[in-house]
């Protein structure tokens, strides 16, 4: 899914928090969080609801002193993160500290077993779209990967490894299909659209863009990225057990 479906489904969800109290955008300047706050942004104007506060980072770098204290003093009720997953990892546990009780979401990288792993226990009180399907795998392959993954290393697949899964399988249906012939591929990853993945559906549009937009506020519980019900998407998950 694109940036731009990341984003709506995002500031879709931000008024069951927010109300019209305030809200601030706390983002990298890397390139792709660059991309995902520049929808973010778009989403938000689209909305009516621009951020009372943009703070920008550099990649790799804690939130200083006195960007803690510019966001403390602008007093908003949540944040949205633009940033990598160790980046956005590092941007929670630093507000979570110093500014107890905001509300907290991000982008796709909040989905990534790295930013789980680096958040902590800080971890399940942000709230995310996950790029992948929540429910059975659709496929027994899918189911076979999941279990091998698991046995691997101990943990889930992220969606970063279910997509890559997903992207390997088709691909090789194209081959499959066409033949050691690049163009005649490409026009047989056309033809195989609507494609049914582990992810979900992969629907290309006409410039090759995955126009799935059917995502899923979640959160993390016990290790697993589980969907959130909008009563728990309209509470503090701060709060929560």
């Amino acid at each position: 899914p694109s940036d731009a479906a990341v984003a709506r489904v995002v500031v879709q969800h931000l008024p069951d928090c927010v109300g019209q109290e305030r809200f601030a955008l706390v983002a990298c300047v890397d390139h792709e969080s660059r991309m995902s706050s520049r929808e973010l942004l778009k989403a938000c104007a689209r909305a009516g609801r621009l951020p009372d506060l943009k703070v920008e980072l550099q990649p790799k770098a804690p939130l200083l002193e006195s960007q803690l204290r510019a966001l403390a003093q602008a007093g908003p009720a949540a944040i949205l993160v633009a940033a990598p997953a160790e980046d956005a990892a590092r941007i929670v546990r630093g507000v979570s500290q110093h500014i107890p009780g905001l509300r907290i979401y991000g982008t796709a990288a909040m989905g990534r077993s790295a930013f789980r792993e680096d958040a902590g226990e800080t971890a399940e009180t942000v709230r995310f779209p996950l790029l992948e399907n929540t429910g059975p795998c659709a496929t027994p392959s899918g189911s076979s990967f999941r279990k091998a993954c698991l046995a691997e290393t101990g943990s889930e697949p992220d969606y970063t490894a279910v997509l890559t899964y997903d992207a390997t399988r088709l691909l090789l249906d194209a081959i499959a299909q066409a033949g050691p012939n690049r163009a005649r591929i490409r026009e047989a990853l056309a033809r195989l659209s609507p494609w049914t993945g582990m992810a979900g559906e992969v629907s290309f549009d006409g410039t090759g863009q995955n126009t799935r937009a059917n995502l899923v506020m979640c959160t993390w519980r016990a290790g697993r990225a589980v969907p959130l019900t909008p009563a728990s998407l309209a509470r503090n998950l701060n709060s929560t057990p």
